[in-house]
C-alpha cells in the first residue's frame, strides 16, 4: 500500500472514531531507514496513537531483524513503539526491549513455535504437560461428534 493511502486511512478512519478510541498500525521498515522515520512521524502526526514496527524489510525473510532501524523509529516518536522480530523467548524480549527502548516487544512467529515463551522462567521450549494438555482440552474435550 502506498504511503500516501496509508495516511489516507488513517486520517479518514481518525475523523470518524468516537473519542478515546486508539489507533495502533504495524509496518515494515524500508530499506532507508530515514524514509521510514519520515513515514513513522507523518502517522504519528495524523493521529496514530501507537505503533508497531517489524525490523525486516518485505524482502528479508531469514536475515535478523534491524534493532537501529527500529530505535531511529522510537527515537523520533512521541506515541509508544512496540518492536517485533526475531522474538522467540524471554531473553530474546529483553535483548530487543533494551536495544531499541521501545515501550513493547511483540511475540508473533515465535509464540506460535513455544506457547510456555511467556512462562515465569522463560521455557525454551514447550513442555510435554503443556502439549498433552491442550489436546485433551482443545482436542478431545471440545470435540462433538
Amino acid at each position: 500500500m502506498a504511503n500516501s493511502a496509508l495516511l489516507t486511512i488513517l486520517s479518514k478512519s481518525r475523523n470518524r472514531c468516537r473519542p478515546g478510541l486508539s489507533i495502533s498500525a504495524k509496518i515494515r521498515v524500508h530499506d532507508d531507514v530515514k524514509e521510514t522515520v519520515e513515514l513513522c512521524r507523518r502517522l504519528e502526526k495524523a493521529g496514530l496513537d501507537s505503533l508497531t514496527v517489524h525490523g525486516r524489510t518485505v524482502r528479508q525473510r531469514a536475515e535478523p531483524v534491524d534493532l537501529q532501524k527500529i530505535r531511529a523509529i522510537k527515537d523520533s516518536l512521541a506515541i509508544p513503539v512496540v518492536a517485533n522480530g526475531d522474538v522467540r523467548g524471554l531473553l530474546d524480549a529483553r535483548r530487543t526491549r533494551e536495544a531499541t527502548g521501545c515501550d513493547g516487544v511483540m511475540a508473533a512467529r515465535g509464540a506460535l513455535e513455544n506457547p510456555a515463551m511467556f512462562h515465569p522462567e522463560g521455557q525454551e521450549g514447550t513442555p510435554e504437560d503443556c502439549v498433552k494438555d491442550w489436546i485433551r482440552e482443545y482436542c478431545i474435550r471440545r470435540v462433538s461428534f
